[in-house]
């Protein structure tokens, strides 16, 4: 999987979901992902990111 280095805009809660709006450094794309932790999130927005330069 890439690595990818992304900054955290935002942190939140919403019905009851831990959420983390993140951006990644080189791209400026902005991810909103649900999560327990920053690491997770990451994890998933990187996943994300990688889907998407895939198609």
């Amino acid at each position: 999987m890439n690595e990818y280095e992304f900054e955290l805009i935002e942190e939140y809660y919403l019905n009851g979901e831990h959420r983390f709006r993140l951006k990644e450094k080189k791209s400026n794309l902005i991810f909103n992902v649900s999560a327990d932790n920053i690491k997770e999130a990451a994890k998933k927005a990187s996943q994300m990111l990688s889907s998407l330069k895939n198609q």
